[in-house]
């Protein structure tokens, strides 16, 4: 179930990318470091 709500919120933040392109760079970071977290 924690996996599930951590796939929603990485979803949630690439659809935000669509109308926030200038927000990119900072987002990657955050799923890069979520990445990391769950390996």
């Amino acid at each position: 179930m924690l996996k599930e709500r951590r796939l929603n919120s990485v979803l949630f933040a690439i659809a935000r990318l669509e109308w926030k392109p200038w927000e990119g760079s900072m987002v990657s970071s955050g799923l890069a470091l979520e990445f990391q977290d769950v390996e």
